[in-house]
């Protein structure tokens, strides 16, 4: 049973290291909360943060902008909703989350006078 203390110490290395990572992820939970708070883009150590993570920001208009421009680009044959930030060109249309996408595609096609319809899985303009 010569092995029971040596678990014991490598248990409580362990432990040890799991308290170090949870205090390491909690400083910087509160840092990106601080950050998000006072509107600042980067963390309180200075590292920015990366678009998905609220360090971009784009202004309005460019999802809109860049769906129309690529359904006009496919015309007839339609594009999935999945594969229009392909054919993103500025760094502010690369910033965009599918979601923006997404939600611009609905209400495009909710608008009245639609802009957008939908059949098949693929987006034309209407």
């Amino acid at each position: 049973m010569d092995a029971i203390p040596e678990l014991e110490a490598a248990f409580v290395m362990i432990r040890k290291v799991i308290s170090q990572q949870r205090d390491a992820a909690a400083k910087e939970a509160i840092d990106r909360l601080v950050s998000a708070a006072t509107g600042s883009n980067s963390t309180p150590s200075g590292t920015s943060l990366s678009p998905s993570e609220g360090g971009g920001k784009v202004r309005a208009g460019v999802a809109k902008a860049l769906v129309a421009r690529v359904m006009a680009k496919f015309g007839k044959s339609g594009i999935a909703a999945s594969n229009i930030k392909d054919y993103a060109e500025t760094e502010e249309e690369h910033l965009l989350s599918p979601s923006t996408i997404r939600l611009e595609l609905t209400r495009g096609r909710d608008d009245e006078p639609a802009r957008y319809k939908n059949f098949d899985g693929k987006w034309y303009l209407a």
